[in-house]
Order: structure tokens, then C-alpha cells, then sequence
């Protein structure tokens, strides 16, 4: 009868030092064991969430927009009562003038890029007899070093829309989580509200709702 309760008493001890136990009661190899794990978890989360940051900053992005464009999705709502069409037409008043402001902005920096890679000579030339101009430096030998940092800088704008078109496969990936997000939190603001607000307790109701109006009043006092 001693030798079968002895295992039990054992595992008894076991299992009550794994639950109810304070870290300074924490052998070394057992301490040892749970940092090699909480430092492994907290290097693969960080890995995980540079992994995805596109997917994070799009999607914050979205929410954020989303909330400031809540009022003009609202008057649109009025006028024309279906949440698909008046949350399509708010979005559309916002992308449609980013994606001509990024063509004009794309068109212009190639222009620009071609223009000094054409005439690297005639930029090169203007610039250092504008140094000699300056008191002090009308003897001075910069024609090779302003040669140099014009071609640099021709460099640098000739790979801006090789880098542009480069980056296109992402920044179409992140396009589509902001409209989505912007999207369906614009059409669901209210469930969403309620879904957040049944997961807060109850003794801290009054103070969610302060935070909400006091954020309210942040995001929309800039703009409305």
C-alpha cells in the first residue's frame, strides 16, 4: 500500500508545483525552459508582424479612413438608401484623386529623370559657374566634384520608376486590404461598435464612452 501511493502523492506534489507556483519557486532548469520559450515566441511574433506590416498599416489605414469618411457616407445614405452604392461612391471621391495625384507624380519624376539624364553636361556646367559666382569661391576647382553629384543624382531619379514599378506588387496588395477594410468598416460601423463594446465590462462602460467621444471629437475637429 506505501509503494502505490507513493506515486500518487508524487504526481500530486507535481501537478500542484506546476499550478500553483511563484517564479522564486521556479527551479533554474524549469526558469531556464520558460524564458528559452518566451524569448522563442516574442522573436517569432516580431518576425511574424514585420512579415505582415503592409497588411497591419493597410488595414489601419482603412479603419482610419473609414471612420473619418463615417458622416459623408452618412449624407450619402440619405439621398441614396443603399449602404453597397453609398459606401462605393464616398471611397471613389477619396481613391479616384490619389491615383491621379500618384500618375501626375509618376509622369513628372520620369520626366525629370530623362530631362537630367539627357543633359548631365549642361546641368553640371550651370551649376559650377553658379559657384564661381559666389565671393570666395571664384578660383575654386568643383567642375569634377559637381560632375559627379549631378551624375549621382541622375542615378537616383533614372531607378525611381524602375523602384516605383518594382514596388507595384505590393502596394496593389495593400490597395486592396485599405478598400476592403475601409469598405466593410464604413458599411458595419455600428456592429462592429456593439461587438466591442459587449466585450468591455461593465464597470468600465463610462469610461469607453468618454474615450469614444473624446476620440470622435479628435478625428472629426480637423476636417468637419
Amino acid at each position: 500500500m506505501t509503494e502505490t501511493a507513493r506515486p500518487t502523492l508524487g504526481d500530486r506534489r507535481r501537478t500542484e508545483r506546476r499550478t500553483n507556483q511563484n517564479l522564486a519557486e521556479l527551479t533554474l532548469p524549469e526558469f531556464r525552459r520558460m524564458l528559452l520559450t518566451t524569448t522563442l515566441f516574442v522573436i517569432v511574433l516580431l518576425l511574424f508582424l514585420w512579415m505582415v506590416r503592409t497588411v497591419i498599416i493597410a488595414t489601419i489605414l482603412g479603419v482610419v479612413v473609414a471612420v473619418y469618411l463615417r458622416p459623408v457616407y452618412l449624407r450619402f445614405l440619405k439621398a441614396i438608401p443603399n449602404r453597397t452604392t453609398s459606401a462605393t461612391i464616398t471611397l471613389l471621391i477619396v481613391i479616384v484623386p490619389v491615383i491621379a495625384l500618384l500618375i501626375y507624380s509618376y509622369l513628372e519624376i520620369a520626366d525629370v529623370a530623362t530631362y537630367v539624364d539627357a543633359h548631365r553636361q549642361g546641368i553640371a556646367a550651370k551649376i559650377d559657374a553658379a559657384l564661381h559666382r559666389i565671393p570666395f569661391m571664384q578660383k575654386a576647382n568643383t567642375g569634377e566634384s559637381v560632375e559627379r553629384w549631378v551624375v549621382i543624382a541622375s542615378n537616383y531619379g533614372t531607378s525611381i520608376p524602375n523602384t516605383i514599378r518594382a514596388a507595384l506588387g505590393s502596394f496593389a496588395i495593400a490597395a486592396t486590404i485599405f478598400i476592403f477594410t475601409a469598405f466593410y468598416f464604413m458599411i458595419d460601423a455600428e456592429r462592429i461598435g456593439a461587438y466591442l463594446r459587449s466585450k468591455i465590462a461593465p464597470r468600465y462602460q463610462e469610461l469607453m464612452t468618454s474615450l469614444e467621444e473624446n476620440v470622435r471629437g479628435v478625428l472629426y475637429g480637423a476636417i468637419y
